[in-house]
């Protein structure tokens, strides 16, 4: 009886507090918006997290995927002179960041995430496009037209049309002929990348801002002999300064490290921190709030 009878008061309670919570719109105010905060920013980090650190990577056999060591550092002369062999890959690309404007019918010109690439990128991811086709030999030559190939999500955003496939469309101020779009759920190397572009390859430029990602054809951590033999094979054409002398310490980086690696501390701390605010938010404020509701009541 006794417990019966305190539910019934905290029932009786709560009722009185809700009463006099919506006569003080300030208090009922901040509880809406400190729950609203908390779940939609719970929401929007799992949103994150959730395709970087919880599912599976939308790659083929992606425990066959590494990033060569000095990422961001190789060049273009570099990766087209080792092109015709990597010893113990299957296959190789190379890709640097190229963040380009995006026209859409009716919107203002925006800036999205970009990558140019060699065409062997999705060959190597082993992903096809879910239309059109994938980059392919040839697509990434100086002087080849210009091609794009762009992001579920995006592709949604331009209307859906299946006979975009072909079409121009401007990318970075100039016309690119969509080739293909990718799977629903696809991203490399981040979910926040919209547009890939053949990039024009040239044995000419020596600027050090690509990424070489390749398919092994061993277990990764069988793979020291073949890298030792890569980095061999630059000593006769490159000769490089101590510190960034790529002949050294070769290495492979597993696929799902490097993508979520950078990342991992910050999102994994910024999802504890939102989900503590969402438990603030559903269970200590709105006690409190309940508490101050019957602080009120008895002081009627």
């Amino acid at each position: 009886m006794a417990v019966g009878s305190l539910i019934e008061s905290w029932i009786q309670d709560a009722k009185y507090s809700a009463r006099r919570l919506a006569s003080r719109p300030t208090y009922l105010t901040l509880a809406v918006l400190t729950l609203a905060l908390g779940v939609g920013g719970a929401a929007a980090i799992l949103n994150i997290v959730r395709p970087l650190l919880l599912q599976p990577l939308p790659y083929d056999r992606p425990s066959q995927l590494g990033v060569l060591w000095h990422n961001g550092d190789w060049t273009e002369e570099e990766f087209l002179y080792l092109r015709p062999h990597f010893p113990g890959f299957r296959g190789m690309a190379a890709y640097r960041a190229l963040d380009a404007t995006l026209e859409m019918p009716g919107e203002p010109i925006r800036l999205v995430r970009g990558i140019a690439t060699s065409s062997e990128l999705f060959t190597v991811l082993g992903v096809r496009p879910a239309l059109g086709r994938a980059f392919q030999t040839g697509d990434d030559l100086d002087g080849a037209a210009p091609t794009v190939v762009l992001s579920y999500a995006t592709w949604q955003r331009l209307g859906a049309d299946p006979n975009l496939i072909g079409h121009s469309i401007p990318v970075g101020g100039a016309p690119r002929r969509v080739i293909g779009v990718m799977p629903r759920g696809f991203w490399f190397p981040d979910p926040a990348v919209e547009v890939w572009t053949a990039a024009p390859l040239s044995p000419e430029r020596r600027a050090g801002n690509y990424t070489m990602v390749g398919r092994a054809a061993f277990p990764l951590d069988r793979m020291q002999p073949s890298l030792n033999t890569l980095a061999a094979s630059l000593k006769p054409r490159f000769h490089y300064p101590a510190e960034w002398d790529k002949t050294r310490d070769p290495a492979i980086r597993p696929i799902r490290d490097f993508v979520t690696g950078r990342v991992r501390p910050a999102l994994l701390a910024t999802l504890g921190g939102m989900l503590l605010l969402l438990f603030m938010a559903s269970v200590i404020f709105p006690l409190f709030l309940l508490l101050v509701g019957s602080s009120l009541a008895l002081s009627q």
